[in-house]
């Protein structure tokens, strides 16, 4: 039982962790997308988010060290050597946190000079022993679903990173989670190198979906435009059964199928040119042999 709710706490703090970077991911997307930007110009968005406190409390160190990790990777002006660096994390600390950090001050201990030695030593102390073990496990079961992309890249980096797992492996994982649009997108793509060329590809696919979905609606308001009548109104407007499909007993419509039927101006019951629903001798035969 004492294994299960540390895994709860551990899901429970990777879910603050995903909310917490967001703002980060969407500088991100941004650079991988539309274009590295300048040095300045990534320092002065990070410059403005709000520094992540923390307290001692070992599901909330991932996301702490994560936090930090990306203002000395993006602001690397501001943190160019060990001392500023644990500056930074001393600054962030709270709690049971700066208790365990003031003796290093108080005695201006070396370790303040070497973050490599700072990290070892702050990590022992507060992060979970069966952290990468929970981590693998949820990445095991990580599947994109419902949400969008950019939540699913943020969820499985946050994972990745503390799984240890190698980066075939993570590729692998990668790719098994999204949906199958995807999959079958990257399919005609030649398989990336690395974990961050993949990432890459699934967002220029992203884009490119995003863009026929708004394509094929311009497309149909533009059907609509010409033909005088507004969408879902082609054929005959008096009311009837529900159309089927050509043959008997073969069941409603797909929403496919009506679209395509409509915009080619064929008969919704029985799919041939020339008339529509109101006047489909098909269904006039089925009304008269029915009375």
């Amino acid at each position: 039982m004492e294994d299960s709710q540390e895994v709860r706490n551990e899901l429970q703090a990777l879910r603050a962790e995903m909310i917490a970077l967001r703002q980060e991911n969407q500088t991100l997307r941004q650079m991988i997308t539309q274009g590295v930007p300048s040095t300045s110009q990534v320092e002065g968005s990070l410059a403005h988010t709000t520094p992540i406190k923390f307290d001692g409390d070992p599901r909330r160190v991932a996301e702490f060290c994560n936090h930090c990790r990306i203002h000395f990777l993006f602001r690397s002006t501001h943190f160019n050597n060990d001392k500023a660096k644990i500056g930074y994390i001393l600054g962030n600390l709270t709690g049971n946190a700066l208790a365990w950090a003031t003796p290093f001050v108080v005695t201006n201990s070396p370790i303040l000079n070497d973050f490599a030695a700072f990290e070892k030593a702050f990590l022992e102390v507060f992060q979970t022993p069966n952290l990468a073990s929970a981590a693998q496990n949820q990445l095991m079961d990580l599947k994109q679903g419902n949400i969008d992309v950019i939540t699913y890249i943020s969820r499985f980096r946050l994972l990745a990173t503390d799984s240890q797992w190698p980066e075939i492996t993570q590729k692998t994982l990668f790719r098994r989670g999204l949906r199958e649009e995807y999959k079958d997108e990257l399919l005609h793509i030649p398989e990336p190198e690395t974990l961050q060329l993949l990432i890459e590809q699934v967002l220029r696919i992203d884009q490119r979906l995003a863009e026929r979905k708004a394509e094929r609606r311009r497309f149909e308001r533009g059907s609509s435009r010409t033909t005088g009548l507004p969408a879902g109104s082609f054929g005959s407007t008096e009311p009837g059964p529900e159309p089927m499909q050509l043959g008997a007993m073969r069941g409603p419509l797909s929403e496919e199928e009506r679209r395509r039927r409509r915009t080619l101006r064929l008969c919704l019951y029985c799919g041939a040119a020339g008339h529509f629903l109101g006047t489909c001798p098909l269904r006039s035969q089925k009304k008269k042999a029915e009375n």
